[in-house]
């Protein structure tokens, strides 16, 4: 039914250089679901990358907009 990812939106600064991101999914039986692990994340920019548990972590001083 739905997807949720949390935080909504984030600030990276240094020191700080990373941010784990959690998606939950919304079933259609109302029931929700940690599907971090199942997503795929797409980052087409070389500011940022996301690992296969979610965590976001910056590559570059460049301020960027990453969708989600």
């Amino acid at each position: 039914e739905s997807l949720e990812v949390t935080p909504a939106d984030t600030v990276l600064v240094a020191p700080r250089d990373a941010q784990p991101l959690r998606v939950v999914a919304t079933l259609s039986d109302g029931s929700r679901r940690d599907v971090t692990r199942l997503t795929t994340f797409d980052v087409s920019n070389l500011v940022a990358n996301v690992d296969a548990d979610g965590i976001v972590r910056r590559q570059s001083r460049q301020s960027r907009t990453l969708p989600v």
